[in-house]
């Protein structure tokens, strides 16, 4: 008897004991929720609040045998359960940032049931309306079983909508967003879709359980929710953030930890460098720009880099927290080869006259800015082929433009690099001689307005140019004016 009493006694205590330590995940749970600063940690703690009060009220029937209290706190128990439901769908609409006139109107509408479901319990402790206890023994132990009148039955069809919402929020949700990131919505649907399939195992009896386990599951309700509001965004987010952000960049990206250590890469750095490796703790940054000779120097946090064929825009970014501590470093390249090549040849039509090859007019004013802060000697000659527009109407377009481009290739072979040579207009060049004399620039322009006559002539086709120079001084004016006085002086000669 003794032995059988003693046996009892002690299943008593570890059914309290379970749910002791439920009581106390959720209380430690509670404490790390107050620590955290984020503004959902108010609604965590009044889940936590409600879950440890269901908890707290049904271990009583561990504590004790007398009917009275064991109704009492299996009504108080009822009614915590009622407001926890509330609270949770009031959380996952605020997680979830779906809040309208809708969910606002389900908010009001499931508090008011609360309320009076709750209103219900309170006076069913006194005058069982709703639910008729009935004392089972359990292993030794007595703890109160439910018989349900119509009330209960309401009560418990409330139950299973509101947590219909909860989920149904959770998965419309899921629907507007990535795949990714279902992770933190679809663990809490499924958690809650368990709990309700424990709870309905009870109450209908489906499977013979003495007491109700789903009260022990609500620590496990606690501990979800603030893994889900605060854990699984610090942590889970580093392996969405490589799905979703580093891999769909599709550019070379490249990071290290504070210490200095590879820590993430993506598809397109692996392409560049097949050697990369995460567990290799040697791959640091100082190893990656030393390995890879990374054309980067010191105090430059932009750079350009030519691997291969390609040429990539690179910039090395160092990322710190708040209190300017390193969390790490990054390296993003972009590829900017055609970007590049389309920029070259934009700035070769230019730049250059796309006939002759020489300088372009538009090229030549912005050298002029130039050369009007020049305060050496400079010699400006303006050179004009002789009757081109009369080539153009007897041989044709084409042979005009030969024409020009012969007397260019002329200019630049006696001017060699001592000329700056650009096109001004149909059949005017531009020749600037930096220190260089009248006589010294006459001597060379002479020996070139031969070349032309000789090299550009054809049988019956001749071509021949005149000149005109005028010096430059410190005194003398802008460039422009210079170039109008060598013209001049070019046509006073055609003239003649």
């Amino acid at each position: 008897m003794l032995k059988a009493y003693l046996g009892d006694k002690i299943m008593n205590m570890v059914y309290l004991l379970l749910y002791v330590i439920a009581a106390m995940i959720v209380g430690f749970v509670m404490v790390k929720t107050y620590q955290e600063k984020d503004r959902m940690r108010r609604y965590v703690i009044v889940l936590l609040a409600l879950a440890m009060i269901c908890i707290v009220s049904y271990s009583v029937n561990f504590m004790t045998d007398n009917y009275n209290v064991m109704s009492a706190a299996t009504s108080i128990m009822m009614s915590a359960q009622d407001f926890l439901l509330v609270s949770l769908f009031i959380y996952t609409t605020a997680f979830a940032r779906i809040s309208n006139k809708v969910t606002k109107v389900m908010t009001i509408a499931a508090f008011v049931i609360a309320i009076i479901d709750s209103v219900v319990f309170i006076a069913n402790i006194f005058n069982e309306i709703a639910v008729k206890y009935s004392l089972v023994k359990c292993d030794g132990i007595y703890v109160l079983g439910y018989e349900g009148e119509l009330w209960f039955g309401i009560h418990a069809v409330m139950s299973m909508i509101i947590t219909a919402c909860i989920i149904a929020v959770l998965v419309i949700k899921c629907i507007h967003i990535p795949g990714a990131y279902w992770g933190r919505y679809i663990v809490m649907a499924a958690g809650l879709a368990i709990i309700i399939l424990i709870k309905c195992v009870f109450i209908y009896k489906i499977i013979d359980l003495r007491f109700d386990i789903s009260i022990f599951l609500y620590a496990f309700i606690g501990v979800m929710v603030y893994w889900n509001t605060f854990w699984y965004s610090k942590k889970n987010m580093l392996t969405i953030t490589h799905a979703m952000i580093i891999d769909h960049m599709h550019v070379p990206v490249i990071l290290f930890d504070y210490e200095g250590v590879l820590a993430d890469f993506n598809t397109s750095m692996k392409v560049l460098f097949d050697d990369l490796e995460y567990d290799d703790r040697e791959q640091t940054i100082d190893w990656f720009i030393k390995d890879k000779c990374v054309p980067v120097t010191a105090g430059n946090d932009t750079f350009e880099w030519k691997l291969a064929d390609k040429v990539y825009d690179c910039r090395i970014e160092q990322l710190s927290d708040d209190r300017k501590r390193l969390l790490g470093t990054i390296i993003v390249m972009q590829d900017v080869t055609e970007l590049k090549r389309a920029y070259t040849e934009l700035e070769n039509m230019v730049i250059y006259d796309q006939l002759t090859g020489v300088y372009s007019m538009y090229s030549f004013m912005e050298h002029c800015k130039i050369y009007d802060g020049f305060n050496g000697s400079m010699a400006v000659a303006v050179c004009d082929i002789d009757r081109l527009s009369e080539i153009n109407l007897k041989y044709g377009q084409k042979a005009g433009n030969s024409v020009l481009v012969n007397v260019a290739g002329v200019l630049k072979k006696m001017l060699k690099d001592s000329a700056y040579i650009a096109r001004l207009n149909e059949a005017d060049f531009v020749v600037v001689l930096k220190n260089f004399s009248f006589e010294e620039a006459d001597r060379m322009l002479a020996k070139t307005e031969k070349a032309v006559s000789t090299e550009c002539s054809k049988d019956k086709m001749k071509v021949s140019m005149k000149y005109g120079i005028a010096m430059r001084g410190r005194t003398n004016g802008w460039m422009m004016d210079i170039v109008h006085e060598a013209a001049d002086k070019m046509k006073e000669k055609k003239g003649r």
